[in-house]
């Protein structure tokens, strides 16, 4: 939620501020965060920050009790057999 938050504020500054024409005098207003970085760090960047926040976040919060703790290969219901291997005796 944190990362869609970012994001979001990263595309509005981006199509608000909008960069000077190629080749021409003007000065580049925007923030520095939309003028020098460029889309792909500021991804990495932000999967970093996701990074952190979930470890953070995860490190405060309480252990869920055994009980409710699921395992998903007990819901995955089995429609093939499993073939075992015959051994001669």
């Amino acid at each position: 939620m944190l990362s869609i938050v970012v994001g979001v504020i990263r595309m509005v500054l981006d199509f608000t501020f909008l960069a000077p024409a190629c080749g021409s005098d003007e000065v580049d207003t925007r923030p520095e965060i939309i003028s020098k970085v460029d889309f792909l760090h500021f991804a990495t960047i932000l999967a970093l920050f996701a990074t952190i926040a979930m470890v953070v976040i995860s490190l405060f919060t309480q252990q869920r009790p055994e009980s409710k703790v699921v395992i998903f290969i007990e819901l995955i219901p089995m429609t093939v057999p499993i073939p075992i291997p015959m051994t001669n005796q």
